[in-house]
């Protein structure tokens, strides 16, 4: 069997749009640090786009064995980063697929995975942001305030 985790990083786009997109690359440099850190030797660890990982398991003798992985990496994954001089707390919401090798697309992987991802992300109420006044960033302020 074959199996695929789908990793996003959580409410990342806070991220960006409190402390700008430099200290958004050096977080997700950060967490695909960390995913890299995490895979076992078979296993390939994918940036797809945005804040989007991907991490192909083949050979996966049963296919509990994914949901297991998947928890390993939403743990390992959950971490505090210095970014810029700032102190981010990063976290993945992870879905996961298994097939067959010699009957399954990867397509349809990542499908399934996204699907399991979103679950995962509304079993932890991370689909809405949470309900606080916005930082003021440095590039919002009046040029003399800066």
């Amino acid at each position: 069997m074959v199996g695929l985790l789908l990793c996003d990083v959580d409410r990342f786009k806070l991220i960006n749009d409190r402390h700008g997109h430099r200290t958004g690359d050096l977080a997700l440099r950060a967490v695909a640090a960390d995913l890299a850190g995490c895979c076992r030797d078979a296993e390939v660890p994918i940036r797809l786009q945005g804040d989007e990982f991907a991490v192909l398991l083949p050979h996966l003798p049963e296919v509990r064995d994914a949901e297991a992985r998947a928890r390993e990496f939403r743990t390992a994954l959950a971490r505090t980063h210095t970014c810029d001089g700032l102190l981010l707390e990063t976290s993945v919401s992870v879905g996961a697929a298994v097939d067959t090798a010699t009957a399954t697309t990867l397509s349809a992987l990542l499908g399934w995975a996204d699907g399991r991802m979103y679950g995962d992300k509304r079993a932890r109420h991370l689909t809405a942001l949470p309900i606080t006044p916005a930082a003021t960033r440095l590039r919002d302020l009046p040029r003399e305030a800066a």
